[in-house]
Formats: C-alpha cells, structure tokens, sequence
C-alpha cells in the first residue's frame, strides 16, 4: 500500500510503511546489521512504497531508489535527509514521466498522478541540494545534485524512449515492457548506496522553498 496504487492493500489499508519500518527494527535488533546503511529499492509500486517509507521514516533510511515510480503528492517532508536515486523512462506508460494516471487507469490502478519533475523538486527541498552535475550519453541522462557539505544527493537518471522496465533486467512477463539494456539499474542502485550512510547530519530546510518551483507536466 503505497498511497494511491494499488490492489488489495490498498483497497484493506493495511499499513506497509510501518510493517517495513518494524521489519528494519527486528532485523537490526542485537546490532548484526549496520543500522546506518539501511537501503530500499522499488519498481513501479514498490518505488511508490519507498517514497512512503523514506517520507515516514526517515530516521531508519539511509538512501533509495525509486525505478519507474512516483509520489502521490500527499507525502510530508521528511525531518531527516534521505539521498535519493530516480530512474524512469520517457517513454513509460503506466507511471508516465510528466505525471498522470497511466495507461491501467481504466482498469482501477490509478498509479500515483505526480511527475517526476514533482519528485525531484521534493527531495531537492527535503535535502537542500544546490550543487548539480549533469550528464548526457546516448539515451541517459544525468542530473545529480548535491547538499553543500556533501551530505545527501539526489540524482535523476532519464532514460529517453525507456518504458516501464527494470533497466539491464529481464521482462517480467512475455506482455511486460522490454527493458532498456543500455543501463544496469541494479549496479548503479548499488553505486549509489554505498556513498551514503545515516550518520549524516540533518539537513537543514531551505529558507527560500521558490528555488524550486514544481512544474507539472
């Protein structure tokens, strides 16, 4: 359940965030895990889901990536930065990249309505990032931001004419989207994770918000 989309534990309410934030507790527990290096990974839905968590729980979540996802609009700022990984395809037409319902709407799965352009100016706000890189090769590109002591990032990987695929994966299903195998998302996911950590300082809010003004596509 992940907010907007989708099934049975939307339909039930049934509480996911906080089962995740439970299991990350239990599985910590007597210090066999790094508690400072929690990381959560998620494609279409379970992108969605951890928006969700790194929003409610911020404090537990060192980092994520969101591959073919989106956020529904209702999430609250985090009180702890979470560095963020954006992977999504221009081309997807279930989680479409400029927002919107996509393309099972009619069939009950709404999917979350926000662009991607919304999600990357949410967590620039969240996490005060200023400093960008960009980079262009081929069909990906990417835009990385950075808070100024180098503390959190978020990045933004666009993947022009990608569908909704795991990028450098298989399709899921012989009526799934063919992946893009021009980019290994499991490599860079974990790429990304291991430059962050929790015992990162809080950053702090941005005093003037209209740096980032959201535009919706």
């Amino acid at each position: 359940n992940a907010g907007d989309c989708c099934g049975y534990s939307k339909s039930k309410q049934i509480d996911d965030a906080g089962y995740i934030a439970d299991l990350i507790d239990a599985t910590t527990a007597g210090g066999r895990f790094d508690q400072r290096r929690i990381y959560l990974a998620g494609f279409s839905n379970g992108a969605m889901l951890a928006y969700k968590v790194a929003c409610e729980h911020s404090e537990r979540i060192a980092a994520i990536a969101s591959i073919g996802g989106s956020m529904s609009g209702k999430e609250l700022p985090p009180p702890s930065p979470v560095s963020v990984l954006i992977i999504h395809g221009t081309g997807d037409r279930h989680v479409p990249y400029g927002g919107g319902a996509g393309k099972l709407a009619k069939w009950g799965y709404p999917v979350n309505k926000q662009s991607v352009e919304y999600a990357k100016t949410f967590w620039l706000k969240a996490n005060n990032c200023l400093a960008k890189t960009s980079e262009h090769k081929g069909a990906v590109k990417t835009d990385k931001f950075y808070h100024a002591e180098g503390s959190s990032e978020v990045a933004l990987v666009t993947i022009l004419g990608g569908k909704h695929s795991w990028p450098g994966g298989k399709r899921v299903a012989r009526y799934g989207d063919k992946p893009y195998a021009g980019l290994d998302a499991s490599a860079l996911c974990w790429q990304f994770f291991a430059r962050h950590s929790k015992e990162e300082k809080t950053t702090p809010k941005l005093a003037h918000t209209e740096t980032f003004n959201s535009t919706k596509q």
